[in-house]
């Protein structure tokens, strides 16, 4: 599950769909961080919703382009 949130939080992050960042500077999650529903942007809130809830650790390589997908629309 580390790794889907990983992916998850790293890639929102970097695609601007989170108002606060999850990532230390060294570029490891900051496994302090608590994101909640206001951290996120409206699409951010949107994309989340979609993938976390749907994905499997068998799919987690696949999130980063759903993300993408999701950005582009």
């Amino acid at each position: 599950m580390y790794v889907i949130c990983y992916n998850l939080l790293y890639f929102s992050n970097e695609k601007g769909l989170l108002l606060k960042s999850p990532i230390k500077e060294d570029g490891l999650l900051d496994t302090k961080t608590i994101i909640r529903e206001s951290d996120w942007t409206d699409l951010g809130k949107r994309v989340f919703n979609d993938l976390m809830f749907k994905t499997t650790d068998k799919q987690s390589f696949k999130i980063r382009k759903r993300i993408k997908q999701s950005c582009q629309s």
